[in-house]
């Protein structure tokens, strides 16, 4: 599967939420019961320190941390970042990835699903 292009913009100070649905070939919602979803945000890719780490594995946000909700039925991947912690996000361009995991026959697939740019658009009213 090739990896969609989509271009992202986190308005500093709000409350984020960015959805995907994936569909297959028939466009019909893949199912995504057994998966689970990882994205990092880096202000290049080959750049070592993660700006923003979303993660299903995170109950909650916190600072440069958001999470991943999966609506399995329906194939919706949803990031999501609380304003509180978008707040204290520095303004920057960067790039991002987002990728789902799964385990077929004990063998852990990853398959990168999305990429492009993330802006974090600096906030004036505070």
């Amino acid at each position: 599967m090739a990896v969609a292009t989509y271009n992202i913009t986190l308005n500093q100070g709000s409350t984020f939420s960015q959805s995907f649905t994936f569909k297959n070939a028939s466009g019909t919602a893949i199912d995504l019961t057994g998966y689970s979803a990882r994205a990092q945000v880096r202000r290049s890719a080959k750049a070592s320190d993660v700006m923003i780490d979303f993660s299903t594995e995170n109950a909650v946000s916190a600072d440069g941390v958001g999470i991943i909700l999966i609506d399995v039925l329906n194939g919706i991947v949803t990031l999501q970042m609380q304003a509180q912690h978008s707040a204290l996000l520095p303004s920057f361009v960067g790039v991002y990835d987002l990728e789902l995991v799964h385990t077929v026959d004990s063998e852990i697939i990853v398959e990168r699903m999305v990429a492009g740019s993330f802006t974090v658009d600096v906030e004036v009213t505070r």
